[in-house]
């Protein structure tokens, strides 16, 4: 700041208004099989969405549980379905003389719920009558499920300027169909409007996806700009290829924690547990977690107990545990850790099968303390010992970190002046202040001296930034100390 050669007042604004979005909403992500639902990445916001798209689950397909359960407690759920060999079930619209196909028509995706679609179709009514502009009318088994005004002339369009062609109308817009319009035959060609398309040779899956399938389908997850996926919820789906899979995925994103089911053959035995992590698995990793043991449910849709895997329920207490607490708060323990709506647990782990497991880097999952299932432990695979070896700290350190990242998007392209690195400064020293108060963290430093004249002249700006992360109590020793009469406590 320069002052003028009189006397006076010489004011300046010092802009320190700037804040880190404390946001950062946690989406799951899951692979399924199903009879339905579409194939790429579905952004799912409720149970019942998720029913109207892929179906109920069965006892023999636990993914779609692990969706549901995640659903019940979380506000947002990415779902890619996977298939082996299921077809889709198509029909054709012929022309009056039955010589040529005006449309073909096919179900959004493979299944043989597609058999139960039949379209018709009917005149527009008002004023948009016209013989190029019709009705396509939509029914699943008999009821009617959807209806548009469309056309087959690309030119055509409705009275707010959308596209009426018939193909950018249904393609984007319906959930049960897809259609091809066929240019080459004449726009007002005659065709029959009573006409009546019955889809027909849809198919389900013969056999179960294969793990190469799975792979596939997580590996969809790694792009962070198109798919959201802060929790990956492995569903079942324990082989090794899998799961390493989903901590890959976990490690390109930076954004994301995977969440791990031991194999079910191993859920009664804590021994086969550890050797499945220690021979097989073989992850070190502190962004993916195990958990051991499987849940006991009661499966309302076939009226009947199941087992299913408890990665889409811890998955939900991750999520409930930011609601009700802070990102530093351990997903674990009978304050946030209790899995709602269960009948129990594959095994009730007594203390020595749960000491035995989390020394080995496996979450128990148990009943305890009169919980029917609670998850009793936080642990990630990672070997070394460290404050990342837990997931509260985990999860604190990269929601911090993205945070922080996005707080200084606007600063690329500013000149890298002390009055910028000031900014810089204030900026993330508030934003880890309001942490610390909150009891986030023990202390942390934003150091700004690296930026040397070396390092600005290379058009680079470095903020390094210390963090003591608070840790959990997850071993009290309780000391109960006997004295002798007539000692007086201060």
């Amino acid at each position: 700041m320069s002052f003028g050669n009189s006397a006076g007042v010489y004011e300046r604004i010092i802009d320190r208004s700037f804040a880190v979005s404390g946001s950062g909403l946690l989406v799951g992500a899951v692979v399924v099989t199903a009879d339905r639902g579409p194939l790429e990445p579905n952004y799912v916001t409720s149970a019942q969405e998720f029913i109207e798209t892929y179906g109920t689950p069965s006892s023999d397909n636990p993914s779609l549980f692990s969706a549901l359960r995640f659903l019940n407690r979380a506000p947002a759920l990415t779902v890619i379905r996977v298939i082996n060999d299921a077809t889709v079930a198509s029909g054709a619209l012929q022309d009056s003389a039955g010589t040529g196909v005006v449309m073909d028509f096919e179900a959004a995706n493979p299944g043989a719920w597609g058999n139960n679609i039949s379209i018709e179709f009917a005149d527009p009514v008002g004023t948009r009558q016209s013989d190029n502009i019709f009705v396509v009318i939509v029914k699943d088994g008999g009821n009617v499920v959807e209806q548009f005004e469309v056309s087959r002339d690309p030119s055509e369009k409705n009275g707010y300027g959308n596209s009426l062609y018939v193909e950018d109308v249904i393609n984007s817009q319906s959930n049960y169909i897809r259609v091809e319009d066929d240019p080459t035959v004449e726009i007002g060609g005659v065709w029959d409007r009573t006409s009546v398309i019955e889809l027909a040779s849809g198919a389900d899956d013969t056999s179960v996806a294969s793990t190469a399938d799975i792979v596939s389908a997580f590996n969809l997850m790694k792009n962070t700009e198109e798919v959201e996926a802060q929790i990956l919820i492995n569903a079942g789906w324990t082989d090794v290829a899998v799961q390493q899979a989903m901590d890959a995925v976990a490690q390109a994103r930076g954004d994301a924690v995977a969440i791990l089911d031991v194999p079910q053959n191993t859920n009664k035995d804590v021994q086969a547990m550890v050797e499945f992590l220690d021979t097989e698995l073989m992850l070190n990793s502190n962004l993916s977690g195990l958990y051991g043991g499987w849940i006991r449910i009661y499966d309302q849709y076939n009226d009947r107990e199941v087992e299913i895997p408890p990665s889409g329920d811890v998955a939900g207490v991750f999520v409930h545990t930011v609601n009700v607490a802070e990102r530093w708060s351990a997903p674990a323990g009978l304050r946030r850790g209790i899995i709602p709506n269960t009948l129990g647990v594959s095994d009730i782990l007594d203390e020595g099968e749960r000491d035995l497991l989390y020394t080995n880097r496996i979450n128990p999952v148990t009943s305890y303390g009169g919980a029917a299932a609670v998850i009793w432990g936080q642990r990630n695979t990672q070997v070394a010992t460290s404050a990342l070896d837990r997931f509260n700290v985990v999860n604190s350190i990269i929601w911090m970190k993205n945070r922080m990242r996005d707080a200084l998007q606007p600063f690329v392209f500013e000149n890298n002046t002390k009055m910028t690195r000031d900014q810089i400064s204030y900026l993330l020293s508030s934003f880890l202040e309001n942490i610390r108060t909150r009891g986030g963290l023990y202390d942390f430093h934003v150091d700004m001296t690296a930026n040397t004249p070396e390092v600005i002249d290379r058009n680079e700006l470095i903020v390094n930034v210390h963090v003591q992360p608070v840790r959990t109590a997850e071993f009290i020793r309780l000391n109960i100390i006997v004295d002798r009469t007539g000692i007086t406590y201060g």
